[in-house]
C-alpha cells in the first residue's frame, strides 16, 4: 500500500478494469505529494535556530545560524522570538557564510511584530510581503485613573503618531466625575488650548481668566467679581425679518432686527425676552413709503405715546429699546435716516 496526498493506493487499484477510474485522480495525488515532499526537504534545509541577542526592528539584522545551510540571496525568511511567537522579524536574505553561520537579513517596513531584545529565536522559510495596507481609524481614548480624576489633575499622554498628544478623563454616564485642572498658562501659552496651539484660556491672575486668540490677541476676560471685560469690538449680527402685517420677533436669534415695511405694520409682543437685553428694529419704508406702524402692550414709549414712523419713501427709522422684563420693554424712536 501507497499513501499519496493522504489517499491509500493498494495494487488493485491498478488492476486493468479499474485502473482507467482513477487514472487522473492518481497522477493528481502524486504530483501533490511531491510537491509537499520537496516543501519540507527545503524547509529542513534552511530550518534552524539561533541564540544571539537582536532588538526588533526594521533594516539589517544578523544572525548567528546553524552552518551549511541552504540560505541564498533573496531567499525570504522569518525569525521568531523563541520565548514568545508574537515577537519576530521577516525579511530577505543578504548574505548568508556557510562556514560561520552568519545569516544577514533586510527586514522591510512592515517586517516586524512585537518588540524587545530577543535572545533565542527560531529561524526558517518566509513570505514576500505584500504592500502596505491604508492606515485604519483612530482608536478610543483611554480613561484616566480614578486618582488623577479625584485630584482633578488634566492628565496628557503620548500616542500613536508619537508627536499627538491626547487629553483623557474618566466619564461616569456621560458626566465628569471629577473636576479639571490645567496649567495657568499665559497670553503666548495658553493653559487651555483649543484647536490650535495659542488659542484658549489661560489665568491671568487669582479669579480671572482670559481667553486669547493664535496672535495672543485678548478678545474678553471674566474677573473675579464676574464682570467681563472685552479687549476688542463686539459686533451684533443684524436679523433680517420678513414683512408682513404682523411682525413678532424672536429675542433669541439676536439683540438687532431689520424689515422694510411694505404696507401696514403691527409689531407684537417680542417671544424669548430676557431683563437686561437691548433690542433694536430697524424700519425702512417702501418705495411707496407711509406704511404705518402700531405696538404690543410689551412696547413702553416715553410719555407712552407710540412714535409716528417717517412717511417717506426708502427712509429709515431706529426703534431702540432695553427689555427690563419678560413683559416690557423702554423704547425710544430716532427717525429719518
Amino acid at each position: 500500500m501507497a499513501i499519496f496526498n493522504g489517499r491509500s493506493y493498494t495494487l488493485a487499484d491498478f488492476l486493468p478494469w479499474s485502473y482507467t477510474e482513477i487514472w487522473d485522480q492518481f497522477w493528481n495525488d502524486v504530483l501533490v505529494e511531491l510537491g509537499l515532499r520537496a516543501a519540507a526537504v527545503g524547509a529542513a534545509v534552511v530550518a534552524t535556530s539561533s541564540t544571539n541577542s537582536v532588538a526588533i526592528g526594521t533594516g539589517v539584522k544578523t544572525l548567528t545560524v546553524e552552518t551549511g545551510k541552504g540560505f541564498v540571496p533573496g531567499m525570504w525568511v522569518v525569525a521568531t522570538d523563541a520565548a514568545n511567537s508574537a515577537n519576530s522579524l521577516t525579511g530577505s536574505v543578504t548574505s548568508y557564510n556557510t562556514g560561520t553561520g552568519a545569516l544577514v537579513l533586510s527586514v522591510p517596513t512592515g517586517g516586524t511584530t512585537g518588540s524587545g531584545t530577543p535572545t533565542a529565536w527560531t529561524v526558517g522559510l518566509g513570505g514576500k510581503l505584500g504592500p502596505v495596507g491604508p492606515a485604519g481609524n483612530d482608536g478610543l481614548m483611554a480613561a484616566a485613573t480614578d486618582a488623577e480624576t479625584a485630584a482633578g489633575v488634566l492628565t496628557t499622554k503620548a500616542v500613536t503618531p508619537a508627536s499627538a498628544v491626547a487629553t483623557f478623563f474618566k466619564l461616569a454616564g456621560g458626566t465628569l466625575t471629577g473636576w479639571l485642572r490645567t496649567a495657568a498658562g499665559s497670553a503666548a501659552t495658553p493653559g487651555l488650548q483649543v484647536g490650535e496651539a495659542g488659542t484658549g484660556l489661560y489665568l491671568v491672575s487669582a479669579g480671572v481668566v482670559a481667553f486669547v486668540t493664535g496672535a495672543a490677541v485678548e478678545a474678553w476676560r471674566v474677573l473675579a467679581t464676574g464682570a467681563v471685560l472685552f479687549g476688542k469690538a463686539v459686533r451684533g449680527q443684524i436679523v433680517a425679518l420678513t414683512w408682513a402685517s404682523t411682525v413678532t420677533i424672536d429675542a433669541n436669534q439676536g439683540n438687532y432686527f431689520s424689515v422694510t415695511l411694505a404696507g401696514a405694520t403691527t409689531f407684537a409682543n417680542p417671544t424669548n425676552l430676557t431683563a437686561g437685553q437691548p433690542i433694536t428694529i430697524i424700519a425702512k419704508q417702501d418705495g411707496t413709503g407711509s406704511r404705518t406702524a402700531s405696538w404690543g402692550s410689551y412696547w413702553k414709549f416715553p410719555n407712552g405715546t407710540a412714535p409716528t414712523l417717517s412717511t417717506a419713501a426708502g427712509k429709515t427709522d431706529r426703534i431702540v429699546g432695553h427689555v427690563v422684563s419678560a413683559t416690557e420693554i423702554h423704547a425710544l424712536a430716532v427717525k429719518g435716516f
